[in-house]
């Protein structure tokens, strides 16, 4: 969905909305990165993995980590079409306690993952699930390609870590405002999108991957090392405009269990290791259902 009209930037606007969510506590010390992107390119109906990656069978494209060949990474965030198949295929209920904004406040209702209150194509990222449904669906479609012989029984789908996106997003570019493959807060005026964006819009980074910055908050399998069982979440998203909280280098962390607007997951490819103990765990983990607190 496009916007209507040209908001123009100027030191004195800022969003009204202050944003509280013990789900977010986005802190971070952070610059701005890069230079202005290319205008977004007309995205297919159906977005074709890059030449030369490996495909699965939801039609994500792979490329290895840059310095871990053996570590897999879907060039552009889980979309829509991917997330509805893992749903049709076990039933997995994602639907409450979906966080939107709306009115200058931060509500919970009838929207969720499907219908988050703004236009969603099969192709957009998908958005409002929390990094326990991200888990769940890794843990499916490792089943579910390992009956169908796609990968080896010692292959598994999984959340990257921190430092496997770092390495794929690659090092921030230096610039005046935070411009960098994806978009942003319309306050910033630098696309034509006003919520998120179909994945393969923007021109991918060296490495051959879409939105590692911008469109959304992407999960890690890491926890944070100062909160209690909250995990890292990566790149900032359509609805931030501060230069700390988008480009390649943004970071912050949130509960597993929130479902937000703002935040979606890419999946890795790689081999049996303990890091699939440590996101199988962290699923069975039972914490409080997420509250409100945070502010940007």
């Amino acid at each position: 969905m496009k916007r209507s009209g040209v908001i123009t930037r100027k030191a004195d606007r800022k969003p009204s909305y202050r944003i509280a969510l013990a789900l977010i506590v986005i802190g971070a010390s952070l610059a701005g990165c890069g230079q202005r992107p290319e205008a977004p390119r007309k995205t297919p109906s159906e977005p074709a993995p890059p030449p030369g990656s490996w495909r699965n069978s939801l039609g994500i494209g792979f490329f290895p980590v840059p310095e871990r060949p053996d570590t897999l990474l879907a060039v552009w965030p889980t979309r829509v079409k991917d997330f509805a198949a893992f749903v049709e295929a076990t039933g997995h209920d994602a639907t409450d306690r979906f966080f939107y904004y709306h009115n200058n406040s931060w509500n919970t209702g009838d929207r969720y993952w499907r219908n988050p209150g703004f236009e969603q194509t099969d192709h957009h990222p998908v958005i409002g699930v929390s990094w326990r449904d991200a888990v769940a669906f890794c843990l499916w479609l490792t089943e579910h390609e390992r009956r169908a012989g796609l990968i080896t029984a010692r292959q598994n789908y999984r959340l990257p870590t921190d430092e496997e996106w770092t390495l794929a997003a690659g090092p921030p570019l230096e610039g005046d405002l935070p411009f960098n493959y994806a978009n942003y807060h319309p306050l910033l005026d630098v696309d034509t999108f006003e919520f998120t964006s179909p994945v393969g819009s923007f021109p991918p980074n060296s490495f051959g991957f879409y939105d590692m910055a911008g469109n959304t908050w992407e999960y890690c399998l890491d926890l944070h090392s100062s909160r209690e069982n909250f995990r890292v979440i990566r790149g900032g998203c359509w609805q931030n405009w501060h230069a700390r909280f988008v480009g390649v280098q943004a970071r912050g962390y949130c509960g597993p269990d929130v479902r937000i607007t703002l935040y979606g997951f890419r999946i890795a490819l790689a081999e049996n290791s303990d890091l699939l103990k440590e996101m199988e765990t962290g699923l069975r983990q039972q914490d409080p259902p997420p509250d409100l607190t945070i502010e940007w």
